[in-house]
């Protein structure tokens, strides 16, 4: 199992925004692979209370972030 995929790691946001999983090696492939679409990158950290925050008000209502058409990664 990787890092990324520990059972104690909540990634249902990412998964509600179809966030790819990105890293040091394939991050400017990533970006460059969007296009012209606007890139968000969602750096988080395992326990981060922010994170955490951000991942509960993604999930509570994450249609209007849909709505913004972007591009995510993680």
């Amino acid at each position: 199992m990787s890092e990324g995929n520990e059972p104690h790691l909540d990634h249902r946001a990412f998964e509600a925004l179809d966030m790819a999983e990105v890293d040091g090696e394939n991050i400017d492939a990533a970006i460059a692979n969007a296009g012209d679409d606007l890139v968000c990158v969602f750096f988080w950290g395992v326990d981060c209370f922010n994170c955490e925050m951000a991942k509960k008000a993604i999930l509570a209502n994450p249609e209007p972030i849909r709505a913004l058409d972007l591009h995510w990664l993680h």
